[in-house]
């Protein structure tokens, strides 16, 4: 591969590419037309989609976050445990209230299922 990738377009070209794939083959396997895939390739659309993204990733054997990282951003998880550790890091040495901590609980919940939060109420002692 190598060179720089500008934009998604130019990265699913590359990895398509470097497959010896056509944009006929490409359109196949996503279940998309050759047509999307000659837009796609040419970043006439701002965003694919989440699903559209994941497929590609699967087909060429990559992560979404590469392809996330091709089109400027993050996949949207990333974007939420970065804001939440933006508003974590606002929060040290300060005493946030039950409720803070309690919606810090929720979010982290949903980002991280099935893990402890590692947010507890406050104490006393805690943010002295």
């Amino acid at each position: 591969m190598g060179g720089i990738i500008v934009s998604l377009g130019s990265k699913i070209k590359e990895l398509r590419v470097s497959r010896h794939w056509t944009q006929d083959q490409l359109a196949r396997q996503l279940g998309k037309t050759r047509v999307y895939i000659t837009r796609l390739e040419n970043d006439d659309y701002k965003s694919p989609g989440s699903e559209v993204l994941g497929r590609l990733a699967v087909l060429f054997g990559i992560s979404e976050t590469s392809l996330f990282e091709a089109m400027g951003t993050r996949p949207q998880r990333e974007q939420s445990v970065a804001a939440l550790d933006d508003y974590i890091i606002f929060l040290q040495g300060k005493n946030p209230s039950p409720e803070v901590i309690e919606q810090l609980r929720k979010i982290a919940e949903e980002l991280l299922p099935g893990q402890d939060s590692g947010f507890d109420a406050p104490t006393e002692t805690r943010f002295k």
